[in-house]
């Protein structure tokens, strides 16, 4: 399969999955020119699945550190390792996620301590009080 080809079948998928709930979706689609796919060394189905996968991987890492990964390339791996890729990526953001919730909740518990016992809102100290 060509990467034309490729992309033919990719944007067919999208417009289907636009077309099943358009009111909600939306999508770009996909250059079907061969000589664009040319230009980025892109000749085959598989390597637009790889570069497309990398693209991915590159907007996540960026997301996440605040630069690309320039020195990567998308002949570097397929779209599967990439793919693998990626969700390492998303696992590091899951496990700083947690670090955080850890960070909360400690800096939460030191607060509690620091600012000594509870008194309760709803507690009365006059309530056993009579008068006269």
């Amino acid at each position: 399969m060509t990467a034309t080809e490729r992309a033919k079948a990719i944007n067919q998928e999208t417009a289907e999955w636009i077309a099943a709930d358009p009111t909600s979706r939306g999508g770009g689609m996909l250059v079907t020119d061969e000589a664009h796919w040319s230009e980025y060394g892109i000749t085959t189905g598989p390597q637009l699945d790889a570069y497309l996968a990398w693209n991915d991987y590159v907007d996540t890492y960026k997301d996440i550190h605040g630069i690309k990964p320039r020195w990567t390339s998308w002949e570097d791996d397929t779209a599967v390792g990439w793919a693998n890729q990626l969700k390492d990526l998303y696992g590091f953001i899951k496990f700083q996620e947690e670090c955080r919730l850890e960070e909360e909740e400690r800096v939460a518990r030191a607060w509690a301590a620091a600012r000594g016992p509870v008194i309760s809102l709803t507690h009365n100290p006059f309530a056993s009080l009579k008068l006269g």
